[in-house]
């Protein structure tokens, strides 16, 4: 029996935005468009909608229920996956939601799900306030807030998501409500962690802001990879001594300038002095195997612009990606046998790499779904140009974290595998009762949920 095709004349009429099916000529290269990086999925909604109003969202939902079609909404485009990106249904290109306001005097910022993270914090910036954006200045604030959100500043500020304060969503009846602790909760505490698994439209954000420390201070150091067994568990067993103001990291990758894989190991601290940054980058910057390190920069004086710059590095534009990810807190020396295996079969592109972070778990974390965090991080990490080698990478990244499995307690949603690796993201307990609030307020299953669910028998 052939499926039958709404007549999207209707949602044209009440619907101020463009609005794409696949029999107009501009469908292919808008649906195209929507994806961050040059590997597009062969997944074909039945309809784009770029609404450019709150009520033209409602309207959206409202359609799709009456006519028996899924919702997925994309905010910045910015997952590798395109898990917004489904067969069937419709879906919401939010990229008209770049509202932005600053209230200084509160400390508070409105913005749309469509704002990127490196424009908050420029604006941010001018008025010496901050706000725990992501490490991309291609990610967009939606998707970015409703996963968990890690991004500068995060081990002292913790996921972004718990500095939102409050939002406006539309539901699964094409409602629009206001969500925080007090009015509509149980929808608070799920978006705030349920990343693509949210059963609403988050039409904007009230989020807290914070004073912006004076001081943001970078350190480099690059070994030959022949130390990687003595610096990535140095470094995870480093995490006691970490200021929460420091971020570091190591990663098992080529040197763009001499062509062999080497380590890099880097730190970025924002601090209130000249001596607190010193003191929280020096353990690093006096590590055991400095004498070693065959180039060292540390404690130099970075800008944010600076450090956008150098991540856009690794993922151009015009290139196909691929990532996968585990948290644990396993013996880092019980990780160097599934570390080796990633690195010794990692493909050879500038761009991929293997990376270890000590990390450590929030603080006083707020109730609500996030909820995973450990003491070490991890990410396999690739790029390549020439679509004949994305089984190649794909599977480097599957099976580098597939093999780390046994010491992994799950993944942070964000960089997730999961059409292709499903594993754990929140709390069995988290979980359990996301499920439920799912059912409370989208019962149909309006709303896309995961590309794909671990077994939690």
């Amino acid at each position: 029996m052939s499926k039958r095709v709404p007549d999207f004349s209707k949602l044209r009429m009440n619907v101020s935005g463009r609005v794409l099916d696949p029999n107009d000529s501009a469908y292919e290269s808008a649906r195209q468009a929507l994806i961050w990086n040059k590997r597009k999925p062969s997944r074909f909604p039945d309809v784009l909608v770029r609404p450019e109003s709150v009520e033209d969202v409602a309207s959206a939902v409202r359609f799709a229920k009456h006519n028996g079609l899924q919702v997925g909404i994309r905010s910045g485009g910015h997952s590798w996956t395109a898990s917004f990106m489904r067969d069937g249904g419709v879906l919401l290109d939010m990229s008209a939601f770049d509202k932005l306001h600053i209230d200084a005097t509160a400390k508070t910022a409105t913005v749309g799900p469509a704002v990127k993270g490196a424009k908050l914090i420029e604006k941010l910036g001018e008025l010496g306030l901050f706000f725990p954006a992501g490490h991309c200045d291609t990610v967009a604030l939606g998707g970015y807030l409703l996963q968990g959100g890690f991004g500068w500043h995060s081990r002292r500020r913790g996921p972004a998501c718990a500095s939102v304060r409050s939002a406006q969503v539309v539901t699964a009846d094409g409602e629009i409500v206001h969500v925080d602790a007090e009015h509509n909760a149980d929808l608070f505490w799920a978006m705030r962690g349920a990343g693509p698994g949210f059963f609403g439209v988050v039409t904007e954000f009230e989020l807290e802001l914070y004073d912006r420390p004076p001081v943001l201070r970078f350190t480099a150091h690059a070994y030959h990879f022949e130390l990687m067994d003595e610096i990535f568990p140095w470094l995870a067993n480093t995490l006691p001594e970490l200021s929460p103001d420091l971020e570091c990291s190591a990663l098992a990758k080529t040197d763009p300038e001499t062509g062999k894989l080497s380590i890099q190991m880097r730190g970025v601290v924002l601090a209130e002095s000249e001596d607190a940054a010193t003191a929280a980058l020096g353990v690093i910057d006096d590590c055991p195997m400095r004498k070693r390190a065959y180039a060292r920069n540390h404690n130099l004086p970075i800008t944010f612009a600076q450090l956008y710059s150098g991540m856009d590095k690794n993922y151009p534009p015009d290139m196909r990606i691929a990532l996968d990810n585990a948290w644990s807190d396993a013996r880092p020396d019980d990780l160097l046998p599934g570390i080796h295996a990633a690195v010794e079969s990692m493909p050879n592109s500038p761009p991929t790499h293997f990376m270890l972070q000590p990390w450590g778990r929030s603080p006083n974390l707020r109730d609500m779904a996030f909820s995973f965090e450990a003491n070490i991080f991890m990410i396999a990490s690739t790029g390549w140009y020439d679509p004949a080698d994305d089984d190649l990478h794909q599977g480097w990244v599957t099976d580098s974290m597939r093999r780390l499995e046994p010491k992994s307690l799950g993944i942070k949603l964000g960089d997730e595998n999961l059409a292709s690796r499903p594993a754990r993201f929140m709390s069995p307990a988290n979980f359990a009762r996301l499920k439920r609030i799912r059912q409370a307020w989208d019962p149909a299953g309006l709303f896309h949920t995961y590309m794909a669910l671990p077994d939690e028998s």
